[in-house]
């Protein structure tokens, strides 16, 4: 493919800029906007909020392990629970852009972070060693299935900013 110099210019400028800023909530607009109303009534294309998001990740991921981890008394309780996480499964049967896996994987993501904290504090530092201060949170871990090709791709970046935003949360915090 050759490109116009209008084309090479906006490249270089899209480039310089600073993508860590990016939120992928945009990606479902992105993907929303690529379609006419009729081309999404079609496919039933609808981009989810997170509030509406959150109403299904609060109760059915974010609460049982947040209970877990309030209940964990032992390093073995601790070490269950993450590897717990780790094996966790997360299906989007119409995931669009990804925005709903992008949301669970963050959420699971912090709750490992806060496990591998509770471990340190309670445990000390070799321990929290042992168990590692990344998340052990994996985008293989996000299932998601779309008829649109296109929104498929999209999901594809979407979970690999949820793991490089993972990654630099870790980063942060320990």
């Amino acid at each position: 493919v050759e490109l116009t110099s209008g084309e090479v210019l906006l490249l270089r400028q899209a480039a310089e800029e600073d993508w860590g800023k990016v939120q992928p909530a945009v990606f479902g607009s992105l993907f929303q906007s690529s379609m006419d109303q009729k081309e999404r009534h079609a496919h039933g294309a609808h981009f989810t909020s997170e509030a509406d998001i959150q109403k299904v990740v609060l109760p059915t991921i974010v609460r049982p392990f947040r209970k877990r981890l309030e209940d964990a008394d032992t390093l073995k309780d601790l070490i269950s629970l993450r590897d717990s996480i780790q094996h966790f499964r997360v299906l989007d049967p119409a995931c669009g852009s990804g925005n709903f896996l992008y949301v669970a994987f963050r959420e699971l993501s912090r709750i490992s972070l806060d496990i591998t904290a509770k471990v340190w504090t309670n445990f000390g530092a070799d321990a929290a060693k042992k168990i590692g201060f990344g998340s052990p949170v994996r985008p293989q871990q996000f299932y998601g299935i779309d008829h649109t090709p296109f929104a498929a791709e999209l999901a594809k970046v979407t979970l690999a900013l949820a793991k490089e935003f993972s990654v630099l949360e870790g980063r942060e915090r320990f």
